[in-house]
């Protein structure tokens, strides 16, 4: 899917939309003169605003909070050893719910690891499936499958994964 086909409204003016969650703006050189009057009296820069079709839920949400604050995480902060929580896992981290929150698949778990990963686990809405994403500083994610909590397999996989791993959750 490309951004243009995201798109909900594009328009080149200075009215700020009301939700900051779902807007982003950008300041971009416009490379030839803007009429006088149109925008403002700057006519070097035009900002272009831009406001998504598919914000984020309110779970999404407080899941992507619950992420970040996993990165005050220090080493041993299980007195065990364990490594802290990268910034670059809770960026993947985020990545993965937005991708879920996208096909209105909810996270309902997350957990740091020892390993510096964080455990995502989400449900299918009948609740006999489950899926386990582990995501580790390395890019070497992996999965967990579980059927009436009896587990059925595991594995390696991407970000480019998460569709198909959707289905199976969901039995389509």
């Amino acid at each position: 899917m490309n951004n243009s086909s995201n798109l909900l409204a594009r328009s080149a003016h200075w009215e700020l939309f009301s939700h900051p969650t779902i807007n982003e703006s950008r300041t971009t050189p416009y490379k030839s003169k803007v009429p006088e009057g149109m925008f403002s009296n700057d006519t070097s820069r035009v900002v272009i605003h831009y406001q998504y079709k598919n914000p984020l839920s309110v779970q999404a949400h407080r899941v992507i909070a619950s992420l970040k604050e996993c990165s005050a995480l220090q080493e041993n902060w299980d007195s065990y050893g364990a490594n802290a929580i990268s910034a670059e896992v809770i960026a993947d981290a985020v990545n993965v719910v937005k991708k879920l929150d996208a096909l209105r698949q909810e996270v309902y778990f997350v957990a740091p690891g020892p390993n510096g990963e964080l455990s995502l686990e989400l449900e299918n809405k009948t609740r006999n499936r489950s899926l386990e994403i582990l995501v580790y500083p390395d890019k070497q994610w992996k999965y967990l499958r579980f059927e009436a909590k009896d587990f059925i397999s595991q594995g390696n996989m991407t970000i480019q994964d998460i569709r198909s791993h959707w289905y199976w959750l969901n039995g389509r």
